[in-house]
């Protein structure tokens, strides 16, 4: 159904527009056509690319309506935009792609042709004056990268038509307050009335008296200096078999150090035996041999991994902990190290198949076909699942052959591969694919261990999240995955900060390296800001003694800011370091740092 709207252009697409005279701006002009007749009050858009739904702000976006002769015009920097029309008897038209780009002339105008709307969607905004992006839900239950309508709120009203079936929505007051959900048009008529969330507001009094009784101060980030402060962190874990430790930022000296003080805590108090990385498996095993058997060097496999995860010095420090540990004969069962984050499995799958087709020669055609394709996953998940089925089929035989734990081995590998093969689909479903992928293998982490395992889960806030994060429409996080798996076996802490230093790339780069950034405090409407104002610079809370009603309630089920940076980091958009959400949705509990340093790289450059 919405290829049809591209195939209703006239143009060619996508259009590449030349750079203009005034401004260094392309034009762009166009006419709407209905029927054979030009139409007049289309609302036509034009978005970025690349912006997903939570950053498709009012300012990015570029409006015009159509004459009385059906005429609209846009002056546009250079860049990818994604360009909509809507109009409220007139069907959605969205798909379209221009590009405007230096040199060249500018080309004829643009003219689209709309069609009648059978599907009348309408609603109601609290907030006056705003606007929406749709985007069909497709596979995996994600939105559409491509395919985005944008249309007005006014009057806090709003009235368009749009093709049947599920659409995520992003609502943007001008005034502030977002919304974002899901729409289902069906029917000649669909009526949806916007329920904007109240607006973050700084702490109340009640709520910062409730802090200052609440949380718990801790009394140092190094290791080895005393648990007596660590005990409440002790009662909060629980019985738990999983700890989740997320991160606000990667790459920095205090989360390493303080995630390092309460891993070593839960081995020797709680029994705690492995470590699960937001890191490549590949990466991660000549760190595991290093700390199991001492075999290699620890810096060498300290630098295979991602910067986030890998060559700092604090990192170091906790792997040779572990590896001191281990060296105590005492010390039953050992611990060891795992990742779970499959980003480059080549070179442990290459082995598999080639392991494969020396054990049985079955193997070899699927194993050529593979290699033929060069493991590009758009032709090669069909071949690979049918591997994976001949290989369990076979399972039994190859390990009376080879031995169960050489067997397992290479069946991770394969379901490596094939977890890569998911998560590079090129659009949001790789990104839901990879959440998933993360909490599969968590989960065969716990089985090949047995009854009786437990681990910490090691990666950034938005993974280890039970909640969605607000631009991810419709996709879970591992952490709601292994909620659902594991239960009350499992408890999660989120850890944030005030300000300070990480590690990130620069955003627009066009070799982006990795280097120190830092990012002082944001608005005081921040749960960060009301941590920080309870005068500790390190603390603990337990999410789960928040009151079921009252103020307290009230304020932290309202989604509050809270600083969030990943591995990429734009120092010109600061605001969008600023994360809306509900903590007591998000976590279990919360570790605060009041400011952060960048970690300590080995052989800094």
């Amino acid at each position: 159904m919405l290829a049809s709207h591209s195939q209703r252009l006239l143009a060619a697409l996508p259009l590449f527009l030349g750079m203009g005279h005034a401004g260094g701006l392309g034009t762009v002009r166009g006419l709407v056509i209905v029927r054979g007749l030009a139409m007049e009050g289309v609302d036509v858009a034009v978005l970025p690319i690349g912006k997903d739904l939570a950053n498709a702000l009012p300012g990015q976006a570029y409006w015009a309506r159509t004459d009385a002769q059906g005429w609209f015009e846009f002056s546009l920097p250079k860049g990818s935009y994604g360009l909509s029309a809507v109009h409220p008897n007139l069907e959605g038209l969205a798909g379209i792609k221009l590009q405007v780009k230096k040199g060249g002339n500018i080309p004829p105008f643009l003219k689209l042709r709309m069609r009648q709307g059978s599907r009348l969607l309408e609603g109601t905004a609290e907030g006056g004056e705003g606007f929406l992006v749709f985007a069909p839900i497709v596979s995996n239950r994600c939105p559409s990268p491509d395919w985005r309508c944008l249309a007005r709120i006014q009057g806090s009203h709003y009235k368009l038509a749009l093709p049947e079936g599920p659409y995520a929505v992003l609502a943007q007051m001008e005034g502030g307050g977002t919304f974002e959900g899901a729409i289902t048009v069906s029917g000649a008529h669909t009526k949806f009335d916007l329920p904007f969330p109240a607006r973050p507001t700084s702490a109340p009094m009640a709520v910062r008296q409730w802090l200052r009784e609440h949380t718990v101060p801790l009394a140092t980030l190094e290791p080895g200096n005393g648990t007596s402060d660590l005990q409440p962190i002790k009662d909060m874990v629980g019985d738990a078999k999983v700890v989740a430790l997320g991160e606000a930022a990667h790459g920095t000296f205090e989360f390493t150090r303080l995630k390092h003080r309460i891993f070593s805590f839960l081995v020797e108090e709680k029994g705690f035996t492995f470590l699960a990385l937001e890191a490549e498996p590949a990466a991660v095993e000549s760190l595991n041999t290093y700390i199991l058997e001492g075999r290699g060097q620890l810096e060498e496999a300290l630098a295979g991994l991602s910067f986030w995860m890998g060559p700092s010095e604090e990192f170091r420090d906790l792997m040779t902990w572990m590896r001191a540990y281990n060296l105590n004969p005492a010390h039953l069962p050992k611990v060891c190290i795992h990742g779970i984050d499959v980003r480059n499995p080549w070179i442990p799958c290459e082995r598999t198949i080639r392991f494969l087709e020396q054990v049985d020669p079955m193997f070899a055609p699927l194993a050529q076909e593979l290699r033929a394709n060069k493991f590009n996953p758009s032709l090669c998940q069909g071949p690979l699942r049918l591997l994976l089925a001949r290989f369990d089929a076979r399972r039994s035989l190859l390990c009376s052959q080879v031995g169960s734990a050489v067997v397992e081995k290479h069946r991770q590998y394969l379901v490596h591969l094939t977890q890569y093969m998911e998560t590079h689909a090129g659009d949001l479903t790789g990104i839901a694919a990879r959440e998933l992928a993360m909490a599969e293998n968590v989960a065969w982490i716990l089985q090949r261990k047995g009854h009786g395992a437990k681990g910490v889960v090691w990666a950034h806030n938005l993974h280890v999240s039970m909640a969605p994060r607000s631009s991810w429409a419709h996709i879970l996080p591992m952490g709601h995955h292994l909620r659902k798996t594991l239960g009350k076996d499992l408890r999660i802490f989120g850890v944030v900060f005030r300000k300070g230093g990480f590690k990130a790339t620069d955003e627009h780069a066009l070799n982006p390296a990795v280097g120190d950034r830092f990012l002082e405090a944001l608005p005081d409407a921040t749960l960060d800001e009301a941590l920080a104002a309870v005068g500790s610079p390190l603390l603990a809370l337990d999410l789960r003694q928040i009151p079921t009603t009252g103020p307290v309630s009230e304020w932290f089920r309202t989604p509050q800011g809270t600083l969030s940076l990943g591995a990429a980091f734009d120092s010109s958009q600061r605001d969008d370091a600023l994360c809306l959400s509900s903590a007591p949705a998000c976590f279990d509990a919360l570790l605060f740092v009041a400011k952060t340093e960048p970690s300590h790289s080995l052989n800094p450059k």
